[in-house]
């Protein structure tokens, strides 16, 4: 579903203060992989992801989605073909309108919007549906302002969104990283519910490490702008909390 291939990403190109964040990086995710991307700071992790969604371009190399070269594509043309959760919950989505209005523009990611578009009853009742999912009482708010709500309604429903035009990739940035623990509890079950029924191959980058192990079927290690470790299946199932932390170390 996405290949990278021989993918070189610098900063400050040309000068004193050139620095190489990605070098080289081969990979290839399947259909209906859900992959947790782990490194330290500075690794290229979220590098990585805006190049994948077409936030940043690469130096050299290629990407392509479901077989087709996006490497020059800008984020909006890939906006069918990804879906991303950011760390913060505010930017998923428009406080200013209600949860139905929010989930409705979701639903024409990607496609030409006109001067005129409204909430007709067949998306009401689609919208009402993918919130009474969440079990949080939300499809009964469907006419409330999305700012009104707790970061975490507000990263469970930007999860329905980013998934609701059903999406080649999903990227998943640190989405749990800012909610206290019971909200990053609840969010990190609703991402492995939706990866599973929809089947949407998808990265997530985390920094705890326990969700690394115990969410998706594989799991890589970033450092230096290289991939240090791809652990699929069985090995990915067989690596303790200690034996990650070491390589950390």
């Amino acid at each position: 579903m996405l290949e990278l291939i021989g993918i070189h990403k610098s900063f400050n190109r040309g000068t004193v203060d050139e620095v190489q964040v990605l070098k080289g990086i081969n990979l290839k995710i399947n259909d209906g992989d859900f992959v947790t991307l782990v490194g330290n700071n500075g690794a290229g992790k979220t590098t990585l992801l805006n190049i994948i969604a077409g936030s940043l371009f690469p130096d050299e190399g290629k990407v392509l989605i479901d077989g087709v070269d996006v490497t020059n594509l800008p984020e909006y043309k890939r906006g069918r073909l990804i879906g991303r959760v950011f760390q913060d919950p505010l930017m998923g989505t428009a406080p200013s309108m209600t949860i139905n209005e929010n989930m409705a523009l979701a639903l024409k990611r990607g496609k030409r919007l006109g001067f005129k578009w409204a909430l007709g009853g067949n998306t009401k009742a689609m919208i009402k549906d993918s919130l009474e999912t969440l079990s949080l009482g939300l499809e009964e708010r469907g006419r409330a302002g999305v700012g009104l709500l707790s970061g975490g309604q507000r990263q469970a429903i930007t999860i329905l969104m980013a998934t609701m035009a059903e999406p080649k990739l999903l990227l998943l940035d640190e989405h749990t990283a800012a909610l206290d623990p019971r909200a990053a509890s609840l969010i990190s079950e609703l991402t492995e519910r939706i990866v599973g029924e929809t089947g949407v191959a998808a990265i997530m980058v985390t920094h705890n490490l326990s969700s690394a192990l115990s969410m998706g079927n594989r799991l890589i290690m970033m450092e230096g702008g290289m991939i240090a470790l791809d652990a699929k299946g069985d090995e990915k199932k067989r690596l303790t909390h200690e034996e990650l932390l070491a390589m950390y170390v």
